[in-house]
């Protein structure tokens, strides 16, 4: 059994410019309990209380997933995540050169130390998770150390975090092998979408051994996002022949949930959720459909609670006109029909402009949407709290 661990609440929530209200991070945890995830990250607690809160309020929902909470390396990290009354934490500490060198500006061995030292105070108090960040471009023999390191001091998961997209399929499988060889403990995976690769090589990942992936609602997250749990979940089933334990039929759902509150379009070509996903123009292509719907879908949308569509225009053939017209009421013969195709095209080139101008303004209002806080705003929030400030200080009379 794969089980499904979810990030959107922590990672999805990063996303440039996006932010989620209390009572949205409670529904989209119901959502993701209710379609079956295992293990769902809440939040990062130490960025501010309004996060602890609201970790704290996910947590004390009684969902059958486990609810789980991030920390870094440090014990004021990990105190936050125990306030937060989470099932599990999750502690992440960089084993890449490169990030403990310039972003830790430590020493390896000071590293160790950290891994050592938090994951060591978490397990005494909870379920602990240990995230090798980097994982994926750290030296073999120092990323086995650091994972020995958190599975002595009482990690009860390690997480391989593919941080940079840097991994491709064969090498990512075998690297899962090469650790499970050394290390007993069960593994997952957190892979970024810098490249693409994602779902490849979170689909790679479970073949060399991993069973809790990690995912987010249709791949929202960090720069280029994450592996989306709608693509690993079929993956898994459909390709690896593997079982999850997620209700697939409300996939669709779940990522139109998480697209209203994350306020970032899903692409409409994205696989499977997409709203283009089972949808045909192209003559060849629904003649085949009509006939056979395997000849030109993989997926049977059904099994997403989905439907296949066809579209009239410039490409459509005549089998699609046909039935079009029929349904519509008209008798029609094969030149008539040609006729009436020729002057959709004329139609759809005529009013191609004023789509145009249409598709930039609606590209403009989600850039604005997602846009974060301007550096005007920034100055008004600043002179607001130094106003009070200054209230607060002023004598009372």
């Amino acid at each position: 059994m794969i089980h499904i661990w979810d990030e959107t609440l922590r990672d999805g929530e990063q996303a440039p410019g996006v932010v989620l209200t209390r009572e949205e991070k409670i529904e989209l945890a119901k959502a993701l309990d209710d379609i079956g995830v295992s293990v769902i990250v809440a939040g990062f607690p130490i960025n501010c209380e309004i996060e602890a809160q609201i970790i704290r309020t996910v947590a004390r929902e009684g969902l059958n997933a486990k609810i789980g909470a991030v920390a870094r390396g440090l014990k004021k990290d990990v105190d936050e995540c125990l306030r937060c009354e989470t099932d599990e934490i999750v502690i992440f500490v960089p084993t890449s050169d490169i990030h403990i060198q310039h972003k830790l500006r430590k020493t390896r061995e000071q590293a160790l130390q950290m891994i050592q030292d938090s994951v060591q105070y978490a397990s005494d108090h909870v379920t602990t998770n240990f995230v090798a960040e980097d994982a994926t471009r750290s030296e073999f023999e120092f990323l086995i150390r650091c994972l020995k390191t958190a599975q002595e001091s009482g990690a009860s998961r390690l997480v391989l975090a593919d941080t940079v997209g840097a991994m491709y399929p064969p090498r990512m499988k075998s690297l899962v092998e090469q650790i499970k060889s050394h290390i007993p403990v069960p593994l997952s995976c957190h892979c970024h979408n810098d490249l693409g690769l994602a779902t490849a090589n979170t689909l790679a990942a479970i073949e060399g051994g991993v069973t809790y992936p990690q995912v987010t609602i249709n791949g929202y997250g960090e720069r280029a996002g994450n592996a989306a749990l709608d693509e690993v979940v079929i993956g898994i089933e459909n390709l690896l022949g593997l079982k999850t334990q997620i209700k697939k039929e409300k996939i669709y759902q779940l990522a139109q949930l998480a697209e209203k509150y994350i306020m970032i379009p899903i692409h409409q070509q994205k696989p499977l959720v997409g709203q283009k996903a089972f949808t045909h123009e192209a003559g060849i292509h629904v003649h085949g459909i009509l006939r056979q719907r395997q000849t030109y879908e993989l997926i049977d949308p059904k099994t997403l609670n989905r439907q296949t569509h066809f579209v009239i225009g410039k490409h459509t053939g005549d089998a699609l006109m046909e039935a079009k017209l029929q349904e519509l009421g008209y008798k029609t013969d094969e030149e008539t029909r040609q006729r009436i195709r020729n002057t959709i095209i004329g139609y759809l080139e005529i009013h191609k402009s004023d789509r145009v101008e249409q598709f930039q303004l609606a590209r403009r209002n989600i850039e604005n949407l997602t846009r974060g806080i301007t550096d005007k705003e920034l100055t008004k929030i600043i002179q607001f709290i130094e106003a009070l400030d200054v209230l607060q200080q002023a004598p009372q009379e």
